[in-house]
C-alpha cells in the first residue's frame, strides 16, 4: 500500500536516482566526518555509536530525508529508525563480546563503509523490497501529465 510520504514530484527516475545518490553521498560524508574524529572513534570501541555521533548523524539524516520528501514528520521518524537500526546492529556485537574484535580489525573508513552499507540497505539499495524509500518518489507521466508512483520510459502504467 502506497502512503503519501512526499509532495515532491520527480520528472523521471533518473532525476530521482541522482537526488537519492546525492543524499547517499552526503550521508557517507557525514559518517566519515564523525567516525574519523579520533576521540569519538576511540570511544566507539567501548560504546558503539557515541552520543555526539548519534546527535550529529540524526541532524544530517533528518535534513537529507527532508530534502527528498518535504515531510518533516516522516524524516524524523525515518531518522529515528535508521539510528535505531545502526545501534541495534552494533549492540548485537557488544552483547556477544564481539564488538571489540570487529572494531579492532577495522580502521575508521572501513567502519564508516560498513555502517553506510547498513544505512543504504535500510533506505534503498535497489536490491530488495521493502525499503524505507520505496514510497517516496512520485513521477509525472510525460504522456498524460498524471502523477504516479511508477513510470516506464517516463510514462505511467495507463499510457
Amino acid at each position: 500500500m502506497t502512503t503519501n510520504i512526499s509532495n515532491i514530484v520527480y520528472n523521471n527516475i533518473d532525476e530521482w536516482t541522482n537526488i537519492r545518490e546525492n543524499m547517499y553521498e552526503n550521508i557517507f560524508n557525514a559518517l566519515i566526518h564523525c567516525i574519523d574524529d579520533k576521540i569519538e572513534y576511540n570511544q566507539m570501541g567501548t560504546l558503539g555509536i557515541t552520543e555526539k555521533q548519534r546527535l550529529y548523524l540524526m541532524e544530517i539524516f533528518e535534513e537529507e530525508l527532508y530534502k527528498i520528501s518535504s515531510n518533516r514528520k516522516w524524516a524524523e521518524d525515518t531518522t529515528f529508525n535508521l539510528i535505531y537500526g545502526i545501534q541495534g546492529f552494533i549492540q548485537g556485537f557488544i552483547k556477544n563480546n564481539k564488538w571489540r574484535i570487529l572494531f579492532n580489525s577495522l580502521d575508521a573508513i572501513e567502519l564508516a563503509n560498513i555502517l553506510f552499507e547498513n544505512i543504504k540497505w535500510q533506505l534503498d539499495d535497489d536490491c530488495h523490497i521493502p525499503c524505507l524509500l520505496e514510497d517516496v518518489p512520485k513521477y509525472r507521466c510525460s504522456e498524460c501529465n498524471r502523477i504516479s508512483s511508477f513510470t516506464y520510459n517516463n510514462k505511467c502504467e495507463d499510457c
